[in-house]
C-alpha cells in the first residue's frame, strides 16, 4: 500500500453516506469558510460556507457500516 493513505478515512463514501442518509447518529456537525494561506495550508474561519463534520462515532464504527451497505445482496421476492 502507498504509505500516504494508510489509515485515511474514506471521504467519498462518507459524502454519500451522508447525502442519503443525513449526519446523525455518525457526526455532529459546524458551519465554516476555510481560507489558504501563503505556503497552502488550509486554515479553518468562521463562516456558513461549507459544512465541517466532526465525529460521533469511531471512524471505524463508520467505516463498518459504509462497507457493509456496500456489500449489501438485494433480496429478490
Amino acid at each position: 500500500k502507498d504509505s500516504n493513505t494508510v489509515g485515511r478515512n474514506s471521504w467519498d463514501e462518507t459524502a454519500i453516506l451522508v447525502a442519503v442518509r443525513g449526519i446523525t447518529p455518525w457526526f455532529d456537525s459546524r458551519k465554516l469558510n476555510f481560507d489558504v494561506e501563503a505556503d497552502g495550508k488550509n486554515v479553518l474561519i468562521p463562516g456558513k460556507k461549507f459544512t465541517y463534520l466532526i465525529f460521533k462515532q469511531k471512524p471505524e464504527e463508520i467505516g463498518k457500516f459504509i462497507e457493509d451497505l456496500m456489500m449489501h445482496q438485494p433480496v429478490k421476492r
